[in-house]
């Protein structure tokens, strides 16, 4: 194994650290259509542009899906509206694995493009191939009010689909009280697979649905309820966390919050299994430590088990309005609205601003930005363009500030940031090593700097301190090298602080345990065996391994005075009564496989033949010693 990579490669990874100054503004688009229009999601597409989806108001009585295609060079391809002549409203854009796209909301129509509704608002889903043309509709619901709020593809083309319902028939298998979670899973042609409810006797609010590694499903919005599937309300509205295996079957559920609204509405998944919950809070108790006022961005930080590992709340004294969270390399994106002109949104333009915030994964704020005019300006959705810039999609009411095109409508409105980057680098190499950075070797303690343009376009810079370090000087193992089998013997190696040891024992039974500078090792069979031992430095330099070789005798250190030893039966079954045939035996002891001391006896005189029971130990593998006048035996014992 060569420690040397290993060590090093962890500390590239540990030392890379990344600070951004605000991002700048670096393209706008507003969706002119002569009505108002509001943007709610957005989906990037395969030639490098994007598609927005929200709702058009064609008149007081007649809303409509609307699907914008804008081009990468920033113009509008088509225009699509899909609905009839009542209100349908879009939640949710994802592209999907055959190039097309599915928009997800509700709809209140029995005509036009809708094909059935159920009975008031329907969760109605919408396929459109990348041209925007209808390739199919569904309506999911009941006779009751039922809204999609989200949807997420599986590998297999089916989805999943968030969905909040009041219903308790029609597509409803049932409905614990006010609305509930919906969860239905969706084949790839739109047709219900199969669909699960969740909640108590008041109302809940399903925000996301999220896929976890191990096929299970984490289910994220708010609840009122204090009963049903609700363990523990903490007041009023709170966050409400469901994970359920991958067939919708409720594992357990968490609450989050205080006394005060907790509205969820977004989840990121991390590497190592957790996951941060955002969305809106106006509680200052509970588990929310700090309110700024009114309602702030409100984030949790949760281990896989849901349990709480950080929290943080972002804003100012008015509302601030979490709509979308997503993870991305160092922290996390946070887009929706403020009304806030303090504290953390000193910038605000007026009315409320589109807010973005960039935190680290500690929860601290990287950096913050309103974007809008002296109106109304509001975030819903966002996606990373190709080129890892921020594509935030909503609408805006302004004709001015950072606004450059409007009518006299209400427009949709996407934004694209690009951040530029200060990344550093603290490097180690060994002694007589180089290091290839940026093109050229370096082998000495140095510092270097190279300037680039990040994908996105903005002028960055990229810097290295190498720091080159000794090797640790060779040392040898102490210990003995004669043992008996199925005993217990410590071996050192020289103290240094400064060093980490790594230990490798070759042998075919063994059980070892290392601290500092010590290993102790069971030798766990007959015959010879070989300790191996390597000093790594801070820096990744290894010394070159020390060997020692033991021998592993039978017998202690006498191996001509060997006399055998019978014991049976041996495996020793459920009667636990162990027979043991050998010469003047004086005392009999038996250890586990940690050197612990589970049986011993000393024997009044002398026998050649002794029978003991053992019914008190539990099944496993022991150590069987026997002692004679001057010599001790050992074997091994298996208890099934």
């Amino acid at each position: 194994m060569n420690y040397r990579i290993i060590f090093t490669a962890l500390l590239l990874l540990l030392s890379i650290s990344m600070f951004a100054q605000s991002p700048e503004l670096v393209s706008q688009k507003s969706i002119i259509s002569g009505y108002d229009n509001y943007g709610r999601s957005i989906s990037t597409t395969a030639d490098g542009g994007f598609i927005v989806a929200g709702d058009i108001y064609f008149s007081n009585e007649t809303v409509n899906y609307l699907a914008v295609k804008v081009t990468a060079e920033n113009e509008v391809a088509w225009t699509r509206s899909y609905g009839g002549t009542s209100h349908e409203t879009p939640n949710k854009i994802i592209g999907t694995n055959d190039g097309g796209f599915l928009i997800l909301g509700y709809a209140n129509s029995s005509d036009g493009d809708v094909g059935e509704n159920k009975g008031w608002d329907d969760c109605w889903l919408v396929k459109i191939d990348g041209d925007g043309n209808l390739l199919w509709e569904r309506s999911f619901g009941g006779s009751s009010r039922d809204l999609g709020n989200n949807i997420l593809q599986n590998s297999d083309g089916s989805f999943y689909i968030a969905a909040t319902s009041r219903s308790s028939d029609g597509d409803v298998g049932g409905n614990h009280g006010g609305t509930d979670y919906w969860l239905l899973k969706v084949s790839a042609e739109g047709n219900i697979l199969w669909e699960r409810n969740y909640g108590g006797s008041d109302d809940e609010t399903f925000a996301i649905v999220k896929q976890l590694n191990n096929s299970g499903l984490l289910l994220f919005g708010s609840s009122r309820s204090t009963d049903g599937d609700v363990g523990n309300n903490l007041g009023g509205k709170d966050y409400w966390l469901v994970k359920t295996d991958s067939e919708g079957n409720l594992l357990w559920e968490r609450n989050y919050g205080g006394s005060e609204s907790d509205a969820g509405s977004a989840v990121a998944l991390k590497k190592n299994g957790g996951f941060v919950l955002g969305g809106s809070s106006k509680s200052s108790d509970g588990d929310v430590s700090k309110n700024f006022g009114l309602d702030d961005y409100w984030l949790v930080s949760c281990d896989p088990a849901g349990n709480i590992l950080w929290q943080r709340s972002y804003g100012g004294t008015r509302n601030d309005v979490l709509k979308q969270l997503e993870g991305m390399e160092g922290g996390y994106l946070l887009t929706g609205y403020s009304y806030s002109y303090d504290i953390d949104v000193p910038d605000n333009h007026g009315s409320s601003d589109m807010w973005v915030v960039k935190i680290r994964e500690n929860g601290y704020i990287k950096w913050a930005r309103a974007l809008g005019g002296s109106k109304q300006d509001v975030a819903n959705g966002m996606t990373f363009s190709p080129d890892f810039g921020y594509l935030i999609a909503g609408y805006t009411a302004s004709s001015d500030g950072d606004v450059e095109e409007s009518s006299e409508n209400i427009d949709m409105w996407v934004v694209k940031l690009c951040e530029d980057y200060d990344i550093h680098q603290e490097l180690t190499i060994c002694t007589g090593d180089s290091l290839l950075w940026e093109g050229e070797y370096y082998k000495e303690n140095s510092s270097a700097e190279k300037s680039f343009t990040s994908q996105c376009g903005k002028d960055s810079l990229r810097s290295m301190n190498l720091t080159v370090v000794d090797y640790p000087e060779n040392f040898s193992i102490l210990g003995d090298t004669i043992v008996l089998a199925f005993s217990e013997a410590i071996y050192s190696v020289p103290q240094n602080e400064e060093v980490t040891y790594i230990f490798t024992v070759i042998n075919v039974e063994i059980t070892d345990s290392i601290i500092g500078n010590k290993i102790r090792v069971l030798w766990g069979t007959y015959g010879t065996g070989t300790l191996k031992a390597v000093a790594v430095n801070a820096g990744g330099c290894p010394t070159d391994t020390a060997y020692l070789s033991v021998r592993i005798a039978g017998l202690g250190t006498d191996e001509h005075a060997f006399t055998t030893i019978k014991a049976y039966p041996n495996p020793l079954g459920r009667k636990r009564l162990l027979y043991i045939e050998s010469a003047a035996m004086r005392k009999i002891k038996i250890s586990d496989l940690s050197g612990r001391t589970v049986y011993t006896e000393v024997l009044r005189n002398t026998a050649n033949r002794y029978s003991i029971n053992l019914s008190s130990l539990a099944k496993g593998v022991y150590s069987l010693s026997i002692f004679n006048e001057d010599s001790v035996m050992s074997q091994k014992l298996v208890l099934e």
